[in-house]
């Protein structure tokens, strides 16, 4: 590795530090940076990569997403659609509307992303617009199945799209406001059951897609444990394994990348119950699960060994000490 990239790898450690360091110091409410993810793709995420298919299937547990590319322009994948959805959700969530206006430019939304503005064919203009059609483009089927019981659902994220922006001029300003209108099914899903995250967080961790997973997932998961869990590599799998297979070869992989953004090992994990108590405006007695320091009480399980590793502040620092 050159030395320009090692000091690219240190200034990009230390601003996830200093993000750390100030989600752990202010909330997320207080620091006016909670939004919200839709709940149903915590639990079986979006591809990491481009899966090159027009039909991307993910299960866990009783639960199977398939998500279809119905109108021939790709499927969503990477960091870029995750952000749009928590930017997506926690406009529904606050204004209670599915009318979601994103702006008269398309930089103006970049912007809101927390994404840097830049042009030509790999800049954030022309991939925003390209995963925005993917995004809603497709359509998601659910399946609950078990032994007693079968349910299946369709849904689209959007009923209705609008861009009126021009990649080649981002910074153009147009008449009328590009908006979205969300499906209906979709709309009422994600103001029902909303995952809090902190917007902070995602901004810090949207150059990886898989550490994005594992934030909401984590944040979603320690909300309501209430007791003692072990999660299994092959349920994390199962969880957010997105393009791994599932042989020898692609356990080891996924297992790599998983430990490489939390930097703790490769054993899997135990959750200790976690503290409820972010809601989304209006919410009745529902208890959701709290945006901040989503990690703590999480355990790394050695099975040939009586110690146990903890993760100690939070996963931007991903620091380790031991019980």
């Amino acid at each position: 590795m050159g030395a320009s990239k090692i000091q690219q790898h240190i200034k990009l450690d230390l601003a996830l530090i200093r993000d750390a360091i100030a989600i752990e110091n202010e909330d997320a409410k207080s620091a006016d940076a909670l939004g919200y993810m839709a709940r149903v793709l915590t639990q079986c995420t979006i591809p990491h990569r481009n899966p090159k298919t027009r039909f991307y299937k993910r299960t866990n547990g009783d639960l199977t997403i398939t998500i279809a590319d119905v109108n021939e322009v790709g499927m969503p994948y990477g960091s870029i659609p995750r952000l749009l959805l928590a930017w997506l959700t926690t406009e529904a969530v606050i204004t209670k509307d599915r009318t979601i206006i994103l702006g008269d430019s398309l930089n103006q939304f970049i912007r809101s992303l927390d994404m840097i503005p830049s042009g030509g064919r790999w800049g954030t203009a022309t991939r925003l617009k390209d995963q925005m059609a993917r995004l809603f483009g497709c359509t998601i089927g659910y399946k609950v199945e078990n032994d007693s019981s079968l349910h299946l659902a369709q849904t689209k994220i959007a009923r209705e799209v609008h861009l009126w922006w021009d990649p080649r001029q981002p910074e153009q300003t147009t008449v009328w406001n590009s908006h979205v209108m969300l499906d209906h099914d979709f709309f009422e899903e994600i103001i029902r059951s909303p995952v809090p995250v902190d917007m902070r967080a995602l901004t810090a961790l949207k150059r990886s897609p898989m550490a994005l997973d594992i934030y909401i997932w984590l944040t979603y998961r320690m909300s309501y444990l209430s007791r003692r869990t072990e999660i299994s590599w092959e349920q994390l799998q199962l969880q957010m394994g997105a393009g791994y297979g599932f042989d020898e070869h692609g356990r080891e992989n996924f297992q790599k990348a998983f430990t490489k953004h939390l930097r703790i090992g490769a054993y899997g994990l135990q959750g200790c119950p976690g503290q409820p108590g972010a809601r989304p405006p209006g919410s009745a007695s529902q208890s959701h699960p709290h945006p901040k320091n989503p990690v703590a009480g999480l355990h790394l399980i050695d099975p040939s060994s009586i110690r146990s590793q903890v993760i100690h502040r939070s996963l931007l620092t991903g620091e380790v000490i031991h019980e």
